[in-house]
């Protein structure tokens, strides 16, 4: 154990060193902060685990994100299910504005990027006409609510900032951390729109790197409805194109990236992850994951868990996702949250900004 794990640091401070050097030119040119040099230096947390096994937590440091099924009961997923309903019967069509949302072309208004602290209404883009009239049914048009449900919403507040959360969020190496935002995915059937492959970093970046996601789907996830889908070992490679997406003064749409996206050509490398409701996934921040819905010779059995060292912080790596269109008659609803290191610094050039500091855990 002592010899793979002394291998594994020298080999996670090679990348970091590669990491620096590409990253320095384009941090300068657009005017921002690099995580390289600091997170090349970052404390190592190693905690014994409360709730994970050693050996699951290894399989997160090593595969980018960990699937453990059966996490929440299905009464559990259906009073989460409630709960949005009644978010949405407080929608108001006079004072919420029909702004969709979109991973494939990023635009912004004040709507969306005041929305830290609140819950918002954000609609597919086959659900709103050209001059914003909602054209499907309301149940249907909305393509996710957030981005402070484990704020304001007592239902999700009581899962968000749960002992187990809690014990988790230990294991896998955080220390002080907050929640900056939490969303409730619909993926409608027949148009739920694309996520285009991504690092999580990319969107909530702090120095040194530590975003960790917590994703759990109330339905059943398929590849027909758009499963999550994930590079493993993505994010041993740092933040990939150094790729931030940060406020902008210049840019109309009030957003902008600071470079262009990483290419993933290869469907082979992503493996979907076919998993029923109530389980829950843990996402490396650098990780590349998407959600696929058309090839069907990959999957990932959850039950199999491969044994690896016990190492690595959250603060080094990131792992790239993604999910495919949902074409399927099934919807594929779930709840997410982020959660980033207190201690860690939080960039005031994400797109997310609030008034008041983050809920800790």
């Amino acid at each position: 154990l002592t010899i793979r794990f002394v291998l594994a640091m020298r080999m996670s401070l090679m990348i970091q060193s590669v990491r620096l050097l590409r990253c320095t030119a384009s941090c300068f040119l657009h005017g921002v902060r690099c995580a390289s040099t600091k997170t090349a230096t970052a404390r190592l947390q190693v905690n014994d685990p409360q709730f994970l096994t050693k050996e699951q937590v290894a399989s997160f440091h090593r595969e980018g994100f960990l699937v453990l099924p059966n996490f929440t009961s299905s009464e559990g997923c259906t009073e989460m299910e409630n709960a949005c309903q009644d978010v949405i019967q407080k929608y108001n069509p006079d004072k919420d504005y029909t702004t969709t949302f979109s991973t494939t072309e990023q635009k912004a208004n004040d709507y969306f990027l005041s929305s830290g602290d609140k819950v918002r209404y954000f609609f597919e883009e086959g659900a709103v006409d050209e001059k914003g009239h909602i054209i499907v049914d309301v149940g249907r048009a909305f393509n996710k609510i957030g981005h402070a449900l484990h704020w304001q919403n007592p239902t999700f507040n009581k899962f968000t900032f749960n002992d187990t959360i809690k014990k988790i969020a230990h294991d896998v190496g955080l220390v002080s951390p907050v929640i900056p935002q939490s969303m409730f995915i619909f993926k409608q059937p027949g148009i739920g729109g694309e996520v285009v492959p991504h690092q999580d970093s990319t969107f909530l970046y702090t120095d040194p790197l530590s975003c960790v996601g917590f994703w759990t789907p109330l339905e059943d996830c398929t590849l027909e409805n758009g499963c999550l889908q994930a590079i493993p070992g993505s994010h041993l490679s740092g933040l990939h194109n150094n790729r931030r997406m940060i406020r902008s003064n210049t840019s109309t749409e009030g957003v902008e990236f600071t470079n262009p996206p990483q290419e993933y050509d290869n469907d082979d490398d992503f493996v979907p992850l076919v998993i029923p409701k109530g389980s829950l996934v843990l996402i490396h921040g650098e990780v590349t994951q998407c959600l696929y819905s058309s090839i069907s010779h990959l999957h990932i059995d959850v039950h199999q868990v491969s044994h690896a060292c016990y190492l690595s912080p959250p603060a080094l790596f990131q792992v790239v996702h993604k999910s495919s269109p949902n074409k399927s008659g099934q919807s594929r609803h779930a709840y997410v949250f982020h959660m980033v290191e207190g201690n860690a610094e939080y960039d005031n050039l994400n797109w997310l900004q609030t008034d008041t500091s983050f809920p800790p855990l």
